[in-house]
C-alpha cells in the first residue's frame, strides 16, 4: 500500500474543496480527542506502539496487531481483518500527519474484543478525514465499529484538535 504525501490519501486538506461525506451512520461517527482512547475492561491489557509517522514504519504497527490479536485467541479471519485495518489506517493518517510526528497506536485487549486508537498530529490545522473514500468503506467492512476525530472537530474548550484519530473495535468470533 502507498501512501500519496501531496494528496494526503483518506482525508484532505482544508484548501481542497470538500467532498461529500456519505455512509452508513450506524458503524460511523466523529469524536472528541477524549473519546479516542481504548478502555479496557477489567483485566484486559492495553499495548501501545509509538512510531515516526513514516510509511516504512506502518509494517511494524501491522505486525504488533496481528501478534495482540493471535495471544488474544482471535480466529484467523479476524487476525487478518485487524491486521488490514490497521494497515489502512495507519497508511492514512501517515498521508495527514506532520512531517517528523509521531504514530501513536494504542491496542485495549479483552477476551472478546480489541479496541485500536491511532492518532498523528495533523500537517495542517483543520485536515478532516475522508470518511466517503474507498479506504473509509474497507475500513468499515473490516471492523465492529469505527469512529473518527479529525483536527477541525472542536474541542470542550472551543480550540482545535492537536491530533487527528481513528478508533476501531474488532471483536472476537465465537464458534
Amino acid at each position: 500500500m502507498t501512501v500519496s504525501p501531496a494528496t494526503g490519501r483518506g482525508g484532505h486538506d482544508p484548501g481542497e474543496p470538500d467532498r461529500p461525506e456519505t455512509g452508513p451512520p450506524d458503524r460511523t461517527a466523529t469524536g472528541r480527542s477524549d473519546d479516542l482512547g481504548p478502555v479496557p475492561a477489567p483485566g484486559g491489557t492495553v499495548v501501545e506502539v509509538r512510531v515516526a509517522a513514516q510509511a516504512d514504519q506502518v509494517p511494524i504497527v501491522r505486525t504488533v496487531a496481528a501478534e495482540v490479536a493471535a495471544r488474544a485467541d482471535f480466529d484467523l479471519d479476524s487476525i487478518s481483518d485487524l491486521r488490514m485495518a490497521v494497515d489502512e489506517v495507519c497508511a492514512t493518517l501517515v498521508g495527514l500527519a506532520a512531517p517528523g510526528g509521531a504514530l501513536r497506536c494504542v491496542f485495549a485487549v479483552d477476551p472478546d474484543r480489541i479496541q485500536v486508537a491511532v492518532t498523528a498530529p495533523p500537517r495542517r490545522p483543520g485536515t478532516v478525514f475522508d470518511t466517503g473514500g474507498f479506504g473509509w468503506r474497507v475500513l468499515q467492512t473490516l471492523v465492529d465499529e469505527v469512529v473518527s476525530q479529525s483536527g477541525a472537530d472542536p474541542a470542550p474548550d472551543g480550540e482545535r484538535h492537536t491530533e487527528l484519530g481513528i478508533r476501531f473495535t474488532k471483536k472476537a468470533l465465537r464458534g
